[in-house]
């Protein structure tokens, strides 16, 4: 019943449910982000499984939310792939419900792959839009790669696959390491 209106025009979203049989049929695998307080409930988690669990198995879609007490209580009732979504760098642990980490782009870096790694996780890392930065994550070791043009990332890292040129990658990476100081 939420409707917006925007230059002239009357916007209705769409229904998660909705969205996710979309992505679904167009084989598009979704890092859906829980946006969730501190306040919810178990029984509002386990009623989130329920009522959409089927449809994001469905094309393995995974979970990622700033909420690390809900992600450690939602991992009982889901075997997908939950993670921590963070600005900032925080510690990298080994906590078994936390399968990888989601950080802001500019702070990766080689010691926090070196932590991921270790721990036997995942790094993702938001937004990747240029080549330049998806060839320096790529050589840093990055798994995850979130961006606004997914068809056109899943091309470039295709072609990396196949003639990775890391004397870029590290070019751009060693700018970047100066740039932060």
């Amino acid at each position: 019943k939420v409707h917006y209106e925007e230059n002239g025009r009357v916007i209705t979203p769409t229904a998660f449910k909705s969205y996710i049989k979309r992505a679904n049929s167009l084989q598009q695998k979704l890092l859906i982000e829980l946006k969730i307080n501190t306040t919810i409930t178990t029984s509002e988690l386990k009623s989130f499984q329920k009522k959409y669990g089927q449809y994001l198995t469905q094309n393995h879609a995974q979970l990622q939310s700033m909420n690390q007490n809900a992600i450690k209580r939602l991992a009982k009732y889901t075997n997908r792939p939950i993670g921590l979504l963070s600005p900032v760098v925080n510690s990298v642990n080994s906590a078994p419900f936390n399968t990888f980490y989601a950080i802001e782009y500019s702070s990766a870096n080689a010691n926090i792959v070196q932590q991921v790694i270790k721990n036997d996780k995942k790094l993702y890392v938001w937004t990747l839009n240029s080549q330049a930065d998806i060839s320096s994550a790529y050589a840093l070791g990055v798994t995850g790669y979130i961006t606004d043009y997914p068809k056109e990332t899943r091309a470039f890292l295709k072609q990396l696959s196949h003639r990775a040129q890391y004397a870029k990658a590290v070019r751009h990476i060693v700018i970047l390491q100066k740039t932060r100081r």
